[in-house]
């Protein structure tokens, strides 16, 4: 059993912060039941947000691959030079 709010946000439908404030408002249903604040339902349970049904496939994982050479240092734009980070 898991909270709605994280299940909401899981699924891509609202942030947890979102969610909360729709469960406030009434707006949230676990398997046709109106959920209260804090309130948990099984993973696979039926959300509604506005009557409409929330997806229940969780969004694939995003995997970021890089390559760099041994030795090579790697900065983000605006950060510390690449040549200060390999000297210290």
């Amino acid at each position: 059993m898991r909270r709605v709010a994280r299940l909401l946000a899981q699924r891509g439908a609202l942030s947890r912060r979102q969610a909360d404030v729709a469960i406030q408002e009434g707006r949230v249903r676990a398997n046709g039941a109106p959920v209260a604040l804090g309130g948990r339902a099984a993973a696979n349970a039926t959300l509604t947000l506005d009557g409409r049904a929330v997806a229940a496939a969780p969004p694939e994982p995003l995997v970021w691959l890089a390559y760099k050479r041994r030795g090579e240092a790697v900065a983000a734009a605006g950060g510390v030079d690449a040549s200060a980070r390999a000297e210290g």
